[in-house]
């Protein structure tokens, strides 16, 4: 990780499958990921995650990737800052947007099943009276 920390770019390709944790890693310690344009960020649209702002391509042959994106953004200090921080932003909110969602989706669960056990519950004490 620390040498993530000093990195501007962390290339991220797809392994035996395009979701994997080079991409979170960089974007916790402020590198930038190149990712796969087939990863599902990319390719895919999720209710809680905006597309990524960093950089998708197509292939990682060393040249293409300097040429086409590595190198006008070290050319350009400024473009290389405001990437940073937008990728920065975008996983700030990306992960506070599925935390809210994670949390909701619990709140949601137990609503559904304590009215389910307070009607049980009703039921238990009803019975217990009719009995005595």
């Amino acid at each position: 990780k620390s040498l993530l920390a000093h990195t501007a770019f962390a290339l991220c390709p797809s392994g035996f499958s395009t979701e994997q944790f080079r991409i979170y890693e960089a974007l916790e310690v402020g590198a930038i990921p190149v990712i796969n344009a087939s990863h599902a960020l990319v390719k895919f649209k999720f209710p809680h995650i905006k597309p990524p702002p960093f950089p998708a391509v197509s292939s990682f042959e060393t040249a293409a990737l300097m040429r086409e994106v590595i190198r006008p953004l070290l050319q350009d200090a400024s473009a290389l800052d405001q990437l940073q921080e937008r990728s920065l932003h975008w996983w700030s909110q990306t992960k506070e947007g599925l935390r809210n969602h994670l949390m909701q989706s619990i709140h949601d669960y137990e609503d559904k099943h304590s009215n389910g056990d307070s009607h049980r519950d009703a039921d238990k004490r009803s019975i217990r009276r009719s009995e005595q």
